[in-house]
């Protein structure tokens, strides 16, 4: 006899990766673990959340986050947060104790049927066995549709008991929402008009067929840029690329978004980081394209496109088609950045760039610290082409790249996840799980023994933002026999990385910076 979590489980196939910390009593978790499915028992809520949440991005299947009424819950809703921010899809079940003693004190009790807006697209309460299964299958249809963790509180009795109802069937996939063919051809005739078209592709269009954006950007001569959620969906060492939006901006592509006269941003919300460092030219023409209405024209003024963006960028790529390759206009790449030999930042990702070709890394999982922001600047790291990356939302939650990565190792990939040893030192949990799962994931820690974004607008040496004592990676590497290597000058980068790609199961590459580099680079702040 099933009882109503395993049938539940059953429901939710055995695919998708089911995460969370244990509680007291056997609930969905320990029913997912007996099903034999990819599922992982954490120690931390917040590394189970930021794990659900790269399972999610890396597999295209909402992960199931379980999580207990209380503290439980509480301590994962940065990562919860975080997948709302990026509309990453998530189901987020909640064991509820159901106890007498609600409203009275009960023990770890909390209203988290109170959560909404800002965490959840979605919630719902749950009354008794067949409402359990209509509120998962129908929190997926939400979570996939409208991009974001929705919220299923069950009562740990209704859980446990033994099930008899029925299970219904998966609803057919919602078709994506489609541009009208007068906004594809109007968007087409734009492109061809302007003198200098550029593409901007965020988040939102990662499933398009790069070969699709490469015959777009080709034919009407568009410089694309990308955003860092957006990587992956333009090939980066193609003539037309212009690096990373926003903070990320190189100085050669700053002046050609400042100068463009056509823009069509195709699913980016352009909120604040994809817009720092650059403004559009006042009689520049902006087209946006995206499935939620709400964020088209919220930061800057554009011609609406309500639509899926692969689907738009297929269509606009047909209308296109046959048409004679064009250069872009006053545009010749990027330039390289300086190499003075020494062991900074922008040497790790520029070996990292050499390393990863060739190497069967499938995931690139980035946290966005002061020394990861090299990562983000296309001078010093260009993404091979089939790789995938996993990088923080609007909230950029410390540990969610490492965490993130962790997920993506949990459901099958070769991951490389990178971060600073402040991200390290949060997050040791996330390096715990991984070695407890023996999956492949390399980690790479960034050590200058500064803490992020506060170390860079403090004085150097000031104890609030400058630490002493190492994160604890190395050590937890060596006390558990898990391969690892220290480097301390550059010349020993390409090695070490060849060697710690090669590893089959968990890895750490500790890095000993010789000094922080200061972001963005001297010369890539545009002239004001």
């Amino acid at each position: 006899m099933s009882t109503v979590f395993e049938r539940a489980i059953e429901l939710l196939g055995s695919t998708r990766l089911v995460i969370g910390v244990a509680g007291d009593e056997p609930g969905l978790l320990d029913a997912a673990a007996a099903a034999g499915g990819p599922c992982a028992g954490c120690r931390d809520q917040r590394t189970a959340a930021f794990a659900a949440a790269g399972a999610s991005l890396t597999t295209g299947a909402p992960s199931v986050l379980c999580t207990h009424e209380g503290p439980d819950l509480l301590n994962a809703l940065v990562g919860i947060s975080e997948a709302h921010s990026a509309r990453v899809p998530l189901l987020v079940v909640t064991q509820t104790t159901g106890s007498p003693e609600a409203g009275r004190g009960a023990f770890q009790g909390f209203p988290v049927h109170t959560f909404g807006p800002g965490l959840f697209r979605w919630t719902h309460r749950v009354r008794d066995e067949a409402d359990l299964y209509w509120a998962l299958r129908h929190g997926e249809t939400i979570a996939r549709t409208a991009g974001g963790p929705v919220h299923v509180m069950v009562d740990a009795a209704i859980g446990a008991a033994t099930a008899a109802a029925s299970v219904p069937g998966a609803p057919d996939p919602a078709a994506p929402a489609r541009a009208s063919e007068a906004a594809i051809t109007a968007a087409a005739r734009r492109l061809l008009n302007a003198r200098r078209a550029v593409l901007i592709l965020g988040g939102g269009a990662r499933g398009t067929d790069p070969a699709a954006v490469t015959a777009i950007a080709e034919a009407t001569g568009a410089v694309v840029l990308v955003t860092a959620a957006g990587r992956g969906t333009f090939p980066e060492d193609h003539p037309h690329f212009g690096g990373l939006a926003g903070l990320y901006l190189a100085p050669e592509a700053a002046a050609v978004l400042a100068a463009t006269d056509e823009l069509l941003v195709i699913g980016s919300a352009l909120e604040e980081t994809a817009r720092m460092e650059w403004s559009p030219h006042p009689d520049a023409r902006i087209t946006q394209v995206d499935t939620d209405p709400t964020v088209i024209g919220r930061a800057l003024a554009a011609t609406a496109v309500h639509g899926d963006a692969p689907a738009f960028v297929a269509a606009l790529a047909a209308v296109l088609a046959g048409r004679a390759p064009s250069a872009p206009q006053s545009w010749s790449g990027l330039a390289a950045l300086p190499d003075d030999g020494s062991l900074t930042a922008p040497a790790v990702f520029r070996a990292l760039s050499a390393a990863l070709p060739g190497s069967g890394i499938e995931v690139l999982a980035q946290e966005n610290g002061m020394a990861d922001l090299w990562g983000y600047y296309a001078p010093a790291l260009r993404l091979p082409t089939g790789i995938r990356t996993l990088v923080p939302g609007e909230q950029t939650a410390l540990g969610f790249g490492l965490g993130a990565g962790l997920g993506a190792a949990l459901t099958g990939s070769r991951v490389l996840a990178i971060g600073g040893d402040g991200a390290f030192g949060m997050n040791v949990p996330t390096l715990s799980t991984a070695l407890e799962n023996r999956a492949t994931i390399a980690f790479v820690e960034l050590i200058d023994g500064g803490f992020g974004w506060p170390s860079s607008t403090r004085a150097t040496g000031d104890p609030l933002v400058n630490f002493q004592v190492p994160s604890g990676a190395a050590a937890l590497a060596a006390a558990t026999g898990t391969p690892s290597l220290h480097v301390t000058n550059a010349e020993e980068l390409p090695e070490a990385f060849e060697t710690i790609l090669a590893e089959r199961g968990p890895a750490l590459l500790s890095v000993h910076l010789a000094q922080r580099r200061p972001f963005p680079p001297p010369s890539a702040s545009p002239d004001p």
